[in-house]
């Protein structure tokens, strides 16, 4: 079986499309990337564009080496380094998007763990039967105001203040800014979902768990479809995400392994039987003119799958 993968990248009622996914067309390896551009006319678009590029290019050619949250850290790293540097160059080319920042969410599935990249108000959700098992921290004003108990989340979903970011991708921006994680012992079924801010806009957390809660493996359903019937025409801000159904680690392999070790030890046993015994001749009386005949022995046969904010902090325009 494979991953079932449910994409979504719409314009809402913007002027322009600041949001970028990676990849277009899913394929392999399981790498999958979200941004947000954040900046209104301060080039979001070509912040967001980039950063899903660099690190989705960066870490598909690094998956072999990726088997580890230490592994994943160092390309990471990599990739950060890859943004900075094209991004870099087109501030060069064009001075007045120096403030050029996106925001990040990134997911790398490694057999039976899902590696988490994230950075902004980009979120990245861990649900299993309908119950959110993880939820990404947002590097927001509202988040830090709700960590310090001052604000409640319901409070927070229409604070005037909740566009503030506390991180971003930018030129000048620390790996340390970027939050990491790893969720381990994945199971089939469950769902893995990296988002823009806007999704949840009118798709609440309440409402995704219940449309993850009476999943079946034996149905089929169009997640994308089900979603942006909720978003469509009533989303005032962009809004995309990457929906991944983990399909579970294949067994075939183990059960090839199992059954060669079996055919090993049986092939041995066979050897190890005793050998047949020497034929036998059985001599007949001269005169009754008989020929001598052979005694064999009989023939054997065998039957033989949290962060604390810096001190950039930028309002995405809304």
């Amino acid at each position: 079986m494979q991953n079932e993968i449910y994409i979504l990248n719409e314009i809402g009622n913007r002027e322009n499309l600041e949001d970028a996914i990676s990849p277009v067309h899913p394929g392999k390896p399981p790498v999958f990337v979200v941004c947000d551009g954040v900046g209104g006319n301060n080039f979001g678009e070509v912040a967001s564009q980039k950063a899903v590029e660099s690190f989705y290019q960066t870490l598909c050619s690094q998956y072999i080496n990726i088997q580890h949250l230490p592994s994943f850290k160092k390309c990471i790293g990599h990739s950060l380094f890859k943004f900075t540097t094209v991004l870099q160059d087109f501030i060069t080319e064009h001075p007045t998007g120096k403030n050029a920042s996106s925001t990040l969410t990134a997911l790398l599935i490694k057999n039976q763990s899902a590696f988490l990249a994230w950075c902004g108000d980009s979120r990245i959700y861990h649900f299993r039967k309908g119950e959110i098992l993880f939820r990404s921290r947002d590097h927001s004003l509202v988040q830090d105001l709700v960590d310090n108990q001052l604000i409640t989340e319901k409070e927070a979903a229409h604070h005037p203040q909740k566009n503030v970011i506390t991180k971003s991708l930018h030129q000048k921006t620390d790996a340390a800014d970027i939050q990491l994680h790893e969720i381990k012992k994945m199971e089939a079924g469950d769902f893995l979902l990296l988002c823009t801010d806007g999704l949840l806009e009118q798709c609440t957390e309440e409402r995704l768990m219940q449309i993850f809660k009476n999943e079946s493996a034996k149905q089929t359903t169009n997640y994308a479809a089900v979603i942006n019937t909720i978003c469509a025409g009533h989303t005032q801000d962009n809004y995309s995400m990457m929906l991944i159904r983990y399909a579970g680690q294949r067994k075939g392999r183990k059960w090839i392994y199992l059954l060669a070790i079996l055919l090993v030890s049986l092939a041995a046993a066979i050897l190890l039987l005793p050998g047949k015994p020497a034929s036998k001749k059985i001599e007949t009386p001269k005169d009754t003119g008989v020929s001598k005949i052979t005694a064999d022995s009989n023939t054997r046969r065998s039957n033989f799958k949290t962060g604390i904010p810096d001190q950039h902090t930028e309002t995405k325009q809304k």
